[in-house]
């Protein structure tokens, strides 16, 4: 049957045709039965082995086994980078149905690398049933110095609120992706401005040939004028102070990872961290480190357990996550270690196709502190990486918190591909983009063990729910545009602006 990118010949039996001979000659009756029967007894012995062999080559044709395989457009990227990602290998033996689903997945988990831009896979076989597959790549652009001119605002609705330019970073972030062409980041920083980092980061996806295990190390040190120190009213408070800094941080991170397949991924780390601030603001807060103290030392090692199924990292559709995770802070091996606390964060998100346009989702996510001496520098409050829509203009302190979000997409405008004729680069003349528009319904809590009265935080140990409405723009090189117009249980409503997928 033809099929795309698959063509194999029709299994045919054999003719059997014979000339017959008519003669005549005088036979006995007793003689004709018995010619009779043995006529038949040849015939069907003759008869009876070919719908064997056929159902022997049906069963045969019926596998497909992988007997070639190319890989094209990589300039940059090794090829066992590229296998690495592949569900199916050289030699398997496969279905059409199985070996078409193979090659979606394999084509969606190259996607997922962030190498490339476009991946193509497509197949066809002979009617010996073996199969030839071949696999073109459009590579990204790797090297990326990206210029930082960023606000120090816990997202851009609350600088748009009340635009300024005094709380503004500029510098240089040099990202050089896929270096070596071994899916490694080196990545280095320069911010100056309002708040200043410096630092580099490198991770090695794999050590070994097996391509399994990895290492990540990363040194940054960071200063700045102004920190926040109190939360009053679901808002921070900060302190600034023109002439020195107020706050200076150095963090190192040393990281081994294990991938085990494809989808699953192992984590463990080691981190070292020192933190020290200016007198004024250890007045002002005896809360900020741990035991009113100006600096603080600690160690903290994480263990982590990722399952990704997603079909797009940037904007998934289809599949779901799971991370699992354990975090120590304080392992009592430094001289006055002050912070000991540890952390269990849980994310489950899940993503639905319910027709052809249709779709759905749902994220869960939690982080549950074992204890509550958690001095405010280390707090995640709600409203920052983690928050119910509706609340961009609030922080929501707490130790542990737990929010479920859910939506409704409607595809607008399937994912199409142009080209940009007058750029010459092909990195960026090709690209893809689609537009969704989805309802959205979230709920969440937020407990914290240091109720103040005086602060006023009254969305802490309490339930939030907000809903509303948006509009999604997907394009090439991992960007999301959000344009959602929520509202809160207090009754307030508003448009806001987001840079990354909502689930």
């Amino acid at each position: 049957c033809p099929l795309n990118n698959y063509a194999i010949g029709r299994l045919r039996l054999p003719s059997r045709k014979k000339k017959l001979v008519h003669r005549s000659y005088s036979v006995s009756n007793t003689r004709v039965l018995k010619l009779k029967r043995l006529l038949f007894l040849v015939s069907l012995i003759s008869v009876l082995p070919h719908p064997f062999y056929a159902q022997q080559d049906s069963s045969r044709l019926s596998r497909l086994e992988i007997k070639s395989l190319t890989i094209t457009g990589n300039k940059t990227t090794k090829e066992h980078i590229i296998q690495r990602e592949l569900t199916f290998h050289l030699g398997d033996s496969l279905s059409f149905a199985q070996l078409e689903k193979e090659c979606s997945d394999s084509r969606q988990n190259l996607l997922n690398t962030s190498l490339f831009n476009f991946v193509t896979i497509v197949f066809d076989a002979d009617s010996s049933g073996g199969v030839r597959v071949h696999i073109d790549c459009k590579e990204r652009w790797y090297t990326w110095p990206v210029p930082i001119f960023e606000f120090y605002e816990q997202n851009f609705n609350t600088w748009w609120k009340n635009p300024t330019l005094n709380r503004m970073d500029y510098g240089i972030n040099l990202n050089r992706y896929n270096f070596l062409g071994r899916k490694q980041i080196l990545s280095l920083i320069l911010r100056l401005g309002y708040a200043e980092q410096y630092g580099f980061s490198y991770s090695i996806p794999y050590i070994d040939k097996k391509q399994r295990n990895g290492l990540i190390f990363s040194l940054l040190y960071s200063r700045t004028h102004e920190i926040p120190y109190i939360c009053f009213n679901n808002v921070y408070v900060y302190y600034k102070d023109n002439s020195n800094y107020v706050r200076n941080d150095l963090g190192a991170r040393a990281a081994y990872t294990y991938r085990l397949g494809i989808y699953n991924t192992f984590v463990a780390d080691l981190r070292y961290n020192q933190v020290h601030i200016a007198d004024t603001v250890r007045k002002l807060s005896d809360v900020y480190l741990s035991r009113g103290f100006a600096t603080m030392n600690y160690l903290s090692v994480n263990l982590g357990f990722i399952r990704d199924l997603r079909d797009s990292k940037p904007f998934p559709l289809k599949g779901s996550y799971l991370n699992v995770a354990l975090n120590k802070t304080g392992l009592g091996l430094l001289n006055n270690e002050q912070p000991d606390f540890w952390q269990l964060a849980f994310t489950l998100r899940k993503y639905w196709k319910l027709n052809e346009r249709l779709y759905a989702g749902t994220a869960f996510k939690t982080r549950w502190t074992g204890n509550g001496n958690v001095p405010f520098y280390l707090q995640t409050p709600v409203g920052y990486r983690d928050y119910v829509r509706g609340y961009e203009y609030y922080v929501v302190e707490g130790q542990s918190y737990g929010i479920l979000k859910n939506e409704l997409r409607y595809q607008i405008v399937k994912p199409h591909v142009k080209k940009i004729p007058f750029l010459p680069l092909e990195k960026f003349n090709t690209f893809h983009y689609a537009f969704y528009a989805g309802v959205f319904a979230d709920i969440g809590y937020v407990q914290t063990l240091h109720v103040q009265p005086l602060m006023m935080n009254s969305l802490s140990n309490a339930t939030l729910y907000g809903y509303g409405v948006g509009i999604d723009f997907v394009t090439y090189y991992d960007l999301v545009m959000r344009v959602e117009y929520s509202f809160n249980k207090m009754g307030e409503n508003g448009l806001f602006l987001h840079f990354n997928s909502p689930l």
